[in-house]
């Protein structure tokens, strides 16, 4: 289900992921830390990539399983997923709220941008 989003909601979520990345920068003691940030980062990337009546089943797969990680409650993936935040000194259901947002609604491509710009640090 997605959800038509506001110039406003827009900027709340801009707001989540800095908070996301700027409550990991204030800490960073080593360099595994902003290796496991840009792990969530990419999973979101992974996640919300648009679908493509040509893409691979690697692709569908790999957008499925970044979704199923965010989501997740129990288990080993869930485990995974709280281990990688953990890493990243980021808190786990924070993320997962901000993931959710972002995959449910339909400012995904405004999302994504900002999101590679922050993986490539421009």
């Amino acid at each position: 289900r997605t959800m038509t989003i506001t110039i406003k909601q827009e900027e709340l979520l801009v707001d989540d992921l800095k908070k996301i990345v700027t409550s990991s920068r204030k800490e960073i003691v080593h360099n595994e830390q902003v290796l496991f940030l840009c792990v969530i980062l990419q999973a979101l990337l992974d996640a919300t990539k648009p679908e493509d009546s040509t893409e691979s089943v690697e692709a569908r797969l790999a957008r499925s399983s970044a979704k199923a990680w965010f989501s997740a409650s129990v288990g080993v993936t869930a485990q995974d997923f709280r281990d990688v935040c953990d890493l990243a000194r980021v808190d786990s259901n924070y993320v997962k709220s901000f993931a959710y947002k972002v995959i449910t609604q339909k400012s995904i491509p405004f999302i994504r941008k900002r999101i590679n710009t922050l993986l490539t640090f421009e």
